[in-house]
């Protein structure tokens, strides 16, 4: 092979590595200005290293994680006070860390594969696609916009108020599964089934979702796009 066969070979392979690691990365969350969700919001991609010095011009106290894991912390540049977050809905972090948001990036490690060695040329077979089955997951709102106070469940409940002292939800979360919201205990009086996404109000539900039933495993939140 000629030296320039080899350079050639090597800038395809460092393209192609530096493409599937921002693949990998390719993730985000949505800060909000106030608790709870409220106030001003802002997406953002990977990372921000100073949202004072951005157009949201200010410090983040409740964050939206879609999927990753991420580290929030209270001073630019990833210093102060810091924590990591799941993929979930955090309503009130200033408690917590004792101040707003100012830095956020993604900080998921991605292990790179070594490239296989091609004895000889073969016939392209499609490659097999793996998915993890997800826990399911819906987080339930007191009030509308997701405001006040919240729950969240991994399988059905029955009675919520028996079970939690918690009724009458007025908001959701769906992350996985389809579950079924109704007025009574047990999936009785007027129902609605919610598939993944993010529901700022539960329509005729609105304060009065006393059950909650998993009826599909469902897709991940993760696979669709954020709602405005």
């Amino acid at each position: 092979m000629t030296i320039q066969c080899k350079k050639l070979a090597a800038a395809t392979l460092i393209a192609a590595l530096a493409l599937a690691t921002t693949a990998a990365l390719a993730a985000d969350v949505t800060l909000y200005q106030r608790p709870n969700f409220g106030g001003t919001a802002v997406t953002v991609h990977r990372e921000a290293q100073d949202l004072q010095a951005t157009a949201f011009n200010d410090t983040a106290t409740s964050i939206l994680v879609r999927d990753g894991v991420w580290q929030a912390c209270t001073e630019a540049n990833f210093q102060g006070r810091c924590v990591q977050l799941q993929p979930g809905a955090h309503a009130n972090l200033s408690a917590s860390l004792n101040g707003g948001i100012a830095s956020v990036r993604e900080i998921a490690t991605v292990a790179a594969t070594p490239p296989a060695t091609v004895i000889a040329a073969q016939p392209a077979t499609p490659p097999r696609i793996v998915i993890a089955a997800a826990p399911p997951r819906v987080v339930l709102f007191k009030n509308r916009n997701f405001g006040g106070k919240s729950i969240e469940l991994n399988a059905s409940a029955g009675d919520l108020e028996r079970m939690s002292n918690y009724a009458n939800a007025a908001a959701a979360i769906v992350y996985t599964g389809t579950w079924r919201l109704c007025s009574e205990e047990f999936s009785r009086g007027d129902c609605s089934d919610f598939a993944p996404g993010r529901y700022e109000n539960l329509g005729l539900l609105n304060g009065r979702v006393r059950s909650a039933e998993l009826s599909a495993p469902g897709t991940p939140m993760a696979a669709l796009p954020p709602k405005d």
